[in-house]
């Protein structure tokens, strides 16, 4: 497996998303849906770049394995799909 060395366009570009994404929920109580889904697009992307489709299929059960443990506290009404969401993009 290869691994990209920290702090590489692919890390700032995440940690941007995700500081949009913070500022966004924190402002206006909600996460757009083209924010969590572009993060997971490029995700899956580098995932099937760097890894293939062994790493395509990794990615997305860790996006199944993320919305699962977020699924209890969103269908009891304790937080939005739009958190659910971006774990599982993330």
């Amino acid at each position: 497996m290869i691994v990209a060395a920290s702090g590489g366009p692919t890390e700032i570009a995440l940690g941007l998303a995700l500081a949009v994404a913070a500022w966004s929920d924190v402002r206006y109580r909600k996460i757009p849906n083209v924010l969590s889904g572009g993060i997971a697009v490029a995700g899956l992307v580098q995932a099937a770049a760097v890894d293939g489709p062994s790493g395509l299929v990794l990615a997305l059960a860790g996006g199944l394995v993320g919305a699962a443990l977020l699924y209890l506290q969103f269908s009891r009404g304790l937080m939005g799909a739009g958190d659910l969401k971006l774990l599982a993009a993330i």
